[in-house]
């Protein structure tokens, strides 16, 4: 977390969707009549990619690294292991 964003944490400032969307706290604004069909379509393009892509992209981000060394070997390690569950499936 920046402390930009530890500072708006703590600040509690109230921000309305457009704030949200501009800061990168939300990904879409959907007008109340089109939530359920703005929420299939996001789920359905999260359905076409496979869980072990997914799951290696996850643990990516979620990746706590001291220095970029140390993250381009995980992500080097995590693409390897990708290759190797789509290589055991084929």
């Amino acid at each position: 977390m920046t402390r930009g964003e530890a500072g708006l944490c703590l600040s509690s400032m109230n921000l309305n969707a457009a704030e949200a969307e501009n800061l990168g706290i939300i990904d879409k604004i959907a007008p109340t009549n089109q939530l359920e069909e703005t929420v299939c379509k996001t789920a359905q393009r999260f359905n076409e990619i496979r869980p072990t892509a997914l799951a290696g992209i996850k643990r990516m981000i979620n990746y706590q690294y001291r220095d970029l060394k140390d993250y381009m070997e995980y992500e080097n390690d995590e693409f390897l292991k990708i290759i190797d569950k789509i290589q055991i499936i084929s």
